[in-house]
């Protein structure tokens, strides 16, 4: 009786993968009908019928392979390497990001250790403007000699451009455009303005510089006119 309700249920199987085997065929010789819904649906019922054709198809295979003993660890073995590759897979991924992650946080601690030099510098510099100036350019070339500058920069170094831009517009000249400098036009940083007010808040010694610096941090940064 279980040999018989085993070969019936195998039948089954193979009938049903055959079935949804010329449904695919049905459908991939039958035109979609007008619009995109219509060709997309088409696509997708051809893909879902011939993925549960083939899964079918797998499954009777196994049950026929799996009444022979010596077919078994085969089995068990391409069945547990179709199960370890995604697995590894995820593995890998998930050490990857773990690693981009860690490089990240390395790269961004070195470019904030980088700023703080430079910010003790904009403190107590006492050259000229242009030197003063020039201090955006010099951190752009240490972070470029350890190896730390990208095209696409990074939150830290954006935060002490912003930062930069402040200190020149509000203490040297409120007229400054970083982009005639650098060619770069720095997008407004609201980080960079809570870090000016922490670092700068007690140089603020004029009406004007506290406007200046109000009209960019306060309620929104913004770029000079």
């Amino acid at each position: 009786m279980k040999k018989l309700a085993r070969s019936f249920y195998l039948r089954l199987i193979g009938i049903l993968s055959v079935a949804f085997a010329l449904l695919t065929v049905l459908i991939m010789t039958s035109p979609p009908s007008m619009g995109e819904v219509s060709s997309i649906l088409h696509g997708a019922f051809t893909v879902l019928s011939a993925s549960v054709s083939g899964l079918l198809a797998l499954i009777w295979l196994l049950i026929l392979l799996w009444r022979k003993k010596a077919a078994r660890y085969p089995i068990l073995a391409v069945l547990l390497l179709i199960i370890a590759i995604p697995v590894i897979g995820i593995i890998q991924n998930n050490v990857q990001k773990l690693k981009y992650q860690h490089e990240v946080k390395r790269r961004n601690s070195e470019i904030a250790s980088v700023a703080t030099d430079f910010i003790m510098r904009m403190k107590t510099i006492e050259d000229s403007a242009t030197a003063k100036i020039q201090l955006r350019l010099a951190f752009d070339q240490e972070l470029r000699t350890r190896g730390l500058y990208s095209p696409v920069q990074q939150q830290s170094s954006n935060q002490f451009h912003w930062l930069h831009n402040l200190y020149i517009w509000v203490f040297v000249d409120k007229t400054y455009r970083p982009d005639q400098l650098t060619g770069i036009i720095d997008s407004p940083d609201s980080a960079g303005c809570k870090q000016f007010q922490r670092e700068f808040k007690d140089m603020l010694s004029s009406e004007e510089q506290r406007h200046i610096f109000s009209n960019y941090c306060n309620p929104m940064p913004h770029y000079p006119d």
